[in-house]
Parts: structure tokens; sequence; C-alpha cells
């Protein structure tokens, strides 16, 4: 059997860490918004309205820029590179940068039809109001070839290889992306409008009007979605989310959602069955994050979310308004912000928080839902090869990670905890530290990486530091107190203390007119360390326990720990 049931990277999921889906922040636009936003990884949304303007919002949720195109947006964005493409009701294909300025604009002299499809190596495609199927570059706008396809076309999906697959009447054809050429045309018996989306194995998963086919890369028949009675199930004429080897799609009214095996169409789950005491009412695409939960508006004024691999309804809160489709990006790597479309005529934007970022694929669901890319781009491979998970570190170490990428591989990340301490350009990362400079304790390595689609994937690993208290002769003067930046501060602060809880501070390393200072290590003055040797020396102990501890000025206590000065060394 070619296949494994396997998912990707999942992660168990409390419903005491699902608590953290909080409202951040909301905008209320002056003109109801057109199409789902598109969002970028630093947070920054981007949208258009029904006034023919291009928006802009900052990852705060306030505005940053407004342009106008020349017309209505008729597609929804496309995020590439720090680039928009879109349609535009001027009979033209826009790219404009992530500023707000031109970047080319391209005539058609006949409108294209949403969506658009952006390849990895820079190709646009898209269908036109006459059947024609159009390739642009997206570096000039250049128009590379084109050709018709009939009277009644779909929306273009692009395979792994690059090969475009793209409804024209009841025919599913495959065309090279180079050329425009058919590789091969098959009957797949009804036109259908929603586009063809992809599993990690390059099957197409094509709804005709409700019905749920799926063909394999040479247009195959495999399977058709039945219920456990042999009978069809009808599903929503929106995106399904491909997870790991499951298909996970809303059935027609939004009334029940199934888990469907790629491989052979069996159901894993249906909601109504895991779940007895939540109707779904899911009329919208919905998007899932990479530790498998699945979030979405259930159309009635509420944003809910589940386990994609259980099905297990978690909980849900209220939204401003009729919610639309859930746009989920991954934001600061290690955490995630689902945006929606909401409020009366659809005239704001609402983010919440969530706890991870989104799938990394087959299907790229990053910056939204799959409509911003309309391609099969696996997530990037990302491993951490050292330590051993379980490690007990004491001393040096060393973190080495590996990445790769389908098509192009992002830069690297490497989080303590959730704090970024090292970064890579390359597809290679190695960071050396010391655990003596941190709190005794458990940590988590998280190593992450996206690619051009804004798919992201990550490796985590529990270690565990602990090092023995350092001993100082009480003559051997004054050490160095060090710790790494929290990620937040700049400058800090160190307090020596006798006891910990610091009630009564021996020494600080202020100076006259500077509490804070621009520093990650310190090392007492002659007349701060004799404080410390006196309150030593004022003990009858032999070794004397003090205590020490950084602080940064915004981020709070960075590490708080132990030294003994031994007054026979």
């Amino acid at each position: 059997m070619r296949r494994l049931i396997c998912i990707a990277v999942i992660a168990v999921v409390s419903v005491a860490a699902l608590g953290s889906y909080n409202a951040t922040w909301q905008y209320d636009s002056p003109s109801p918004i057109v199409f789902e936003p598109t969002l970028a990884a630093n947070g920054s949304v981007f949208f258009a309205t029904a006034d023919a303007k291009l928006r802009a919002l900052t990852p705060q949720g306030m505005k940053a820029w407004t342009v106008n195109p020349g017309g209505q947006v008729i597609s929804p964005i496309v995020y590439q590179d720090g680039v928009l493409y879109f349609a535009c009701s001027n009979q033209s294909i826009c790219a404009y940068s992530k500023a707000g300025n031109v970047v080319w604009k391209t005539k058609l002299n006949i409108n294209a039809l949403a969506p658009l499809a952006m390849s990895a190596d820079g190709r646009l495609f898209f269908r036109t109001e006459d059947g024609d199927l159009y390739c642009l570059r997206a570096q000039d706008g250049a128009l590379l070839w084109h050709f018709n396809l009939g009277y009644q076309v779909g929306p273009p999906s692009i395979g792994h290889d690059g090969t475009i697959y793209i409804a024209a009447q009841n025919y599913v054809n495959a065309i090279n992306p180079k050329t425009g050429n058919v590789i091969w045309r098959k009957n797949f018996f009804n036109f259908s409008n929603v586009p063809i989306v992809f599993d990690q194995y390059d099957d197409l998963f094509y709804n005709r009007g409700g019905i749920l086919d799926v063909y394999d890369v040479d247009g195959k028949f495999m399977w058709e979605a039945k219920d456990d009675a042999g009978e069809l199930i009808l599903l929503q004429q929106t995106t399904p989310i491909i997870y790991g080897d499951m298909l996970i799609a809303a059935e027609k009214g939004g009334g029940n959602i199934d888990a469907f095996d790629v491989s052979t169409g069996s159901i894993i789950w249906s909601f109504s069955d895991v779940n007895s005491d939540w109707s779904v009412a899911a009329k919208s695409p919905m998007a899932i994050d990479r530790n498998g939960t699945v979030v979405y508006c259930d159309g009635s004024k509420v944003i809910a979310w589940f386990d994609g691999v259980s099905g297990t309804f978690y909980g849900y809160m209220p939204s401003e308004g009729l919610g639309k489709a859930a746009n989920l990006i991954w934001h600061n790597n290690t955490k995630g912000e689902v945006v929606i479309r909401s409020g009366g005529n659809s005239a704001s934007l609402v983010a919440y928080s969530v706890p991870a970022g989104p799938a990394g694929g087959p299907w790229s669901q990053n910056y939204g839902s799959a409509e911003r890319t309309l391609r099969r781009d696996d997530a990037p491979l990302v491993t951490i090869t050292s330590p051993a998970a379980g490690s007990v570190i004491t001393g040096s170490f060393t973190v080495q990670i590996s990445a790769s990428d389908d098509y192009s591989l992002k830069p690297l990340h490497l989080y303590l905890n959730n704090t970024e301490v090292a970064s890579s350009t390359t597809s290679y990362l190695t960071w050396s530290a010391n655990s003596s400079v941190f709190q005794d304790g458990a940590y988590t390595l998280t190593a992450i990486a996206a690619d051009s689609a804004g798919n992201q994937g990550a490796d985590s690993i529990d270690v565990t530091f602990s090092n023995p208290t350092p001993v100082y002769g009480i003559s051997s003067g004054s050490p160095t107190f060090t710790w790494l930046r929290n990620g937040v501060d700049k400058k800090y602060q160190v307090s020596i203390a006798r006891d910990a809880n610091f009630a009564s501070i021996i020494t600080k390393s202020s100076k006259k007119g500077k509490r804070w200072r621009k520093m990650t290590s310190w090392t007492p003055g002659k007349k701060k360390w004799k404080k410390v040797v006196d309150a030593a020396n004022a003990s009858t102990a032999s070794q004397v326990t003090f205590y020490w501890k950084a602080v940064g000025k915004k981020g709070g206590l960075v590490v708080s720990k132990a030294f003994v000065l031994d007054k026979t060394m």
C-alpha cells in the first residue's frame, strides 16, 4: 500500500490552551470589504473595498495606507515576496508593493475572473470572461502565453511540479505552465467553479456541484465521497482543508463536517457523531493551524474551533456580526492570528489571537484560505538534529538544525521557549550557548522555517538546564554575571541580595542617573563587591549563599540565580 495514514505535525492541544483565542483588534471600514483580507507574516492586512480602493492595515489593525488602483478590485489579493497581485475592473492585472506603490499594470482589454493562481517560480495564471487562460510573468507583468479553453472555464490550480489543472465545461485539462500546451484532457462529467486542491501525492480533489470526486495525477478516477451506506455526500461548494492524509469538508448546508481518508475516501470522523451538543453551521471556508485545530465562522455570529484530527469540538466565541471565511496566519513565528471579514455589510475586520500558526501543507493555507496562491506547496521540513530530545544539559551546548523545501526556503528561526535566539538565511543553523546563563529548569527549543507561499514547518524538543551553584572564593574578586537578551529589552538591571525574595538588596548594577544599562553581563566594581564580601563576613557560616537577578526594563525578570562565597578559599 503506497500510503500511510500520517498527520504531518500533530500536537495535543488542551482546551485550556485554546482559551487564548482572544480578540486583538477590530477595524471598521469606511466601505464594505470585497473578498477576504490577505495577510502578511508580520500581521499586516491588505484588502479591497466597494468604493474601488485598495487598503492596508498595520499588524495592530490601524490604517496604514489607501490607494486607488483605477477601478474596482475584482479578485482576491495574492501576496508573494512582498508584492500584491489582483485583477481590476478596468480590464487590467495589477501588482502593488506592500507599501502601496505600483509595481506594474498589464492591460488585457477584457476582465479577468477570480481567483488568480501564483506559481512558486513567479508565474501568474488566470482565466478571462471569454474563456481564455492567461500566463503572465509576475516580475514585470509580461504576457507569456494565452489560449482559449471554451465558454465555461474554472479557476486554475497549480500542482506540485507546476502543472496547471483547470476545468473547462465537463473536462479538466492538465497544462504545461511554460508553454501552455495541454498534457492531458479528461472528462470529469460536470463543470466545477471550485478550485481543484491536491494532497501530498498530487491527487486531485474535484468538487462538481457538491459531489467530491478524486483523481490521481494522471486523471484516473479513484473515489467519490459517500457515507457508510454508500450514498453520495453533498458538500459545500467551498475549498476543503487538506491536513496530512485527511481531507476535511463541510456538508451542503453546513450542518455537518466530515474527515475523509485521502487514499480510500473512508470517513475518519463526522462532526455530528463526535459532538452531539453543537451544530456546526459551517458555510464558509475553514482554516487549520499546525496543531491541527480548525477554526471557522459558523454562520450564526460566532467563531468556533475544533480538533481536526478527531473532530472534537473545543469552543466558540461571539464575533462582530455575521462572519465570513476564516483567514489564518502565523504571526511572530510562534503564534498565530485569525482575521475574519465581519459586521454589517461586511464592513469590519476582526483579529483573534490563536495558539499556533497555519498548517504547512500540502495546500498553501497561509495568508488566508487556499484562494491566495492556488497551488500545492509543501511546508518546509525542519529537523533539530542536536541536542537529543529530553537531554539534561549542563554548561556549554550546541543546537544544530537542518531544513529543506520543495520550492524556496525562507530564513530559519530558533526559539528558546518563545524568545528568538538565532536565525539563518541558509538551510542550516548552528547556535552555541552555555546553559549556566539561564534559569535552571525545563525549556522548549523550537525551529521554524517558512517558504515563499508562507507555509510553515517546525520542529520542537524539550530539554532541561541543570547547573551546579557556582562557588567563589571570598578573596578571588568579583565574578561576571551573564544572561541572554529576553527578546524585548536592550537595557537591564542586576540586583544582589542575601535572600531569594530580594527583600533586602545588598547592591545593584545601577550607576548615578542610570538605573537601566545596555548590557547582557555585569561585573560588580570593587566598592559594590565589597558590600557583598562584608555581608558574607557578617555571617558565622564558612559558606554563604547569595542571590542575583537580571531584570529587563520592559520585559521584567530574565534570570534569578544563586552563588556561594566560600570564606575558606
